[in-house]
């Protein structure tokens, strides 16, 4: 018995170990106004993503958001800062990471 669940075990190991992060089709934009990033589900199944995007204003304030999303085949997730026109971006970056659900 235990011989058969350490090669069950090996066998299955390269299956646990697809079901890593990838990175999709996503882009992070920003303007003086605010900094926007995309996730495109091109995938025949669903996929869940986390990601997070954020700015710096010419002020020094620091802007900051979270994203957690279920993203079905052939839809997009977005996730948005924004700022005021007084204190615009000068800095703004982000990243999205997805798997297979």
């Amino acid at each position: 018995m235990v011989q058969f669940l350490l090669v069950l075990l090996i066998f299955a190991s390269p299956v646990i170990a697809q079901a890593q992060w990838f990175r999709p089709d996503t882009e992070v934009i920003f303007t003086h106004r605010e900094v926007t990033g995309t996730v495109y589900n091109e995938w025949s199944s669903a996929i869940y993503c986390k990601g997070e995007v954020f700015g710096r204003t010419y002020y020094g304030g620091h802007l900051y958001a979270e994203m957690d999303a279920l993203v079905y085949p052939g839809q997009w997730a977005y996730i948005y800062v924004y700022t005021d026109v007084a204190d615009p971006f000068i800095s703004a970056g982000g990243h999205i990471r997805c798997y297979l659900y």
